[in-house]
């Protein structure tokens, strides 16, 4: 079984030892740093995602073809849970491993998290495997152990795998510390220009009415930019960062979005160059349908106001070029993404798109079966 914790929701997947698919759960989001709620929240939505999982194999024939997510590599049709899930699970659809890829299970966490998620799936699995949400982002579309991964969802962060081991990381550090270029990030800064705009001390902007109707700002104290403040007072991380596609919808044609979304871009590409080393040849760059160029940008912090011009750095020796771009905000068409794909057109790599994280945690548990771990 292979769970994805993330910002917005949690999900499972049970497969049999051919890779077919025998049932999915789903539960609310759960990423330890955006979505409040903390580990005990999190153990939680992993032990609902995991039962609704079993009871989904236990029930088949119950959804139909279209429940399948188009990008998964299972081929049989799972069933959707009914009444109450099982609290253990049967000799028939116990899983021999689950894995768990979490935001927030990184080494300052990772002991925590691992005995919180451990605990929460007694009765459902004796081995439990934590791993970070990058290693099943690049999992689920790499081609083989090594390469270079970039991260845009509710946070962002770049990783170098080599054997399917993370080997170096740049940011993700939480919304606080960094993930610049989030979709967090994304919808900050869009909050910022808002206010900005409201006060008279930046630029007119399309977002200022978006955002203020998206958020249901009421007119309660006459001004409105302290009615801004309380509104946003009551926003968690995950919710601001849910703002994100209104500031990427309109980037096209309002320059204070633009400007954000090149921004992004921007710190996106320094985060991946962070994580290249000094040395190495050019590959192919293949995305889908489409050829583009792969390089970067200086290694210069982007900052909320910052303008960050250089050469591309070199690329990691020993390590095969091959980039995997995930997260919300990388995954479909929008300016960000345009951005980096733009930024990156120097080197040459083969550049794949993440299929869902869920799909990369049951790999990486066929992986450990397979090695006898």
């Amino acid at each position: 079984m292979g769970i994805d914790l993330g910002g917005t929701s949690t999900r499972a997947e049970l497969v049999d030892g051919s890779g077919a698919l025998l049932g999915r759960g789903l539960a609310g989001g759960a990423n330890l740093r955006s979505a409040g709620g903390g580990i005990a929240g999190a153990a939680d939505a992993v032990r609902t995602a995991a039962e609704m999982a079993l009871a989904a194999a236990q029930n088949p024939g119950t959804a139909g073809p279209g429940d399948v997510p188009r990008n998964s590599p299972h081929n049989v049709t799972h069933g959707a849970p009914h009444g109450v899930a099982p609290r253990i699970a049967s000799g028939r659809h116990r899983p021999r491993v689950v894995v768990v890829a979490a935001s927030g299970a990184g080494p300052a966490r990772h002991d925590e998290v691992a005995e919180a998620f451990r605990d929460a799936l007694t009765g459902i699995c004796d081995r439990v495997h934590v791993e970070n949400d990058l290693a099943a982002a690049f999992r689920s579309a790499s081609s083989g152990g090594d390469g270079y991964l970039l991260l845009s969802g509710t946070g962002a962060v770049a990783g170098r795998f080599q054997g399917g081991v993370l080997q170096r990381r740049a940011d993700g550090l939480g919304w606080i510390l960094g993930d610049t270029g989030s979709g967090l990030w994304i919808g900050w800064q869009g909050l910022r220009a808002a206010a900005a705009d409201l006060d008279g001390r930046g630029p007119r902007t399309e977002l200022t009415g978006l955002l203020v109707t998206a958020l249901g700002v009421s007119p309660v104290t006459g001004d409105p930019c302290q009615d801004l403040v309380r509104r946003v007072d009551d926003l968690t991380p995950a919710q601001i960062g849910s703002l994100a596609p209104i500031v990427l919808r309109v980037a096209g044609h309002d320059a204070v979005a633009g400007r954000i979304a090149e921004q992004a871009g921007r710190a996106l590409v320094t985060s991946l160059d962070a994580v290249i080393d000094d040395a190495g040849t050019d590959g192919v760059v293949i995305d889908h349908a489409r050829t583009v160029g792969v390089g970067g940008l200086d290694e210069t912090a982007v900052s909320p106001d910052a303008e960050t011009t250089g050469m591309p750095k070199k690329c990691a020796g020993g390590v095969p070029h091959e980039v995997v771009l995930a997260g919300g905000v990388l995954s479909h068409p929008n300016p960000v993404r345009d951005a980096v794909l733009a930024a990156l057109e120097d080197r040459r790599w083969r550049v794949a798109t993440a299929a869902e994280p869920v799909i990369g945690a049951v790999r990486i548990a066929q992986d450990l079966l397979a090695k006898g771990l």
